[in-house]
């Protein structure tokens, strides 16, 4: 059973329990304040669903081919600064004499990406970062703003996002 108590502030905190209250402790809620905190518990795991999509390899994961040879990065804070570290090296070596520097990536293949090319996947990965989280964004406004149980079951988390990309130089 669902029940609201009354708080100093007027407000009420709801609160499931098999046990009966006496009315000034708690009172059963009304059926639309069910209704209302059932949609609102059924949003708050469509949101952490979301988040758990969000995390995921699916989103996350780029393809990176170079001829016929591909490899995988994570699209993570932690692969971004290994780039930017990368691409600051390559500059480095540049300025210093060498012709043509690249980077040898390794992930079971190694690719070489000069630094044009390591410049090019930066952007790519600043892009795709900020187009997924913006469709995160919209989607968490979307399922806060519905109505009905039926709009929040419809309604699909991978809406926006941009999944299993593959960039190819």
């Amino acid at each position: 059973m669902l029940f609201k108590q009354k708080q100093a502030d007027g407000t009420f905190t709801f609160f499931e329990s098999d046990l009966n209250f006496d009315v000034d402790v708690a009172t059963r809620a009304t059926k639309d304040e069910e209704i209302n905190y059932n949609l609102d518990k059924a949003k708050a795991q469509k949101i952490n669903e979301l988040n758990n999509f969000h995390d995921s390899k699916e989103v996350k994961y780029l393809t990176i081919k170079v001829g016929n040879l591909q490899t995988g990065i994570f699209v993570n804070q932690e692969y971004r600064y290994l780039i930017d570290e990368q691409r600051e090296l390559l500059a480095i070596r540049k300025d210093a004499g060498e012709t043509n520097p690249t980077w040898l990536y390794q992930n079971g293949i190694t690719l070489p990406l000069d630094l044009k090319t390591l410049n090019l996947i930066r952007l790519y990965i600043g892009k795709l970062t900020d187009d997924n989280f913006r469709a995160r964004s919209n989607n968490i406004k979307a399922i806060n703003a519905f109505k009905t149980f039926e709009e929040l079951d419809k309604f699909d988390i991978k809406t926006g996002y941009r999944i299993n990309q593959i960039l190819t130089f």
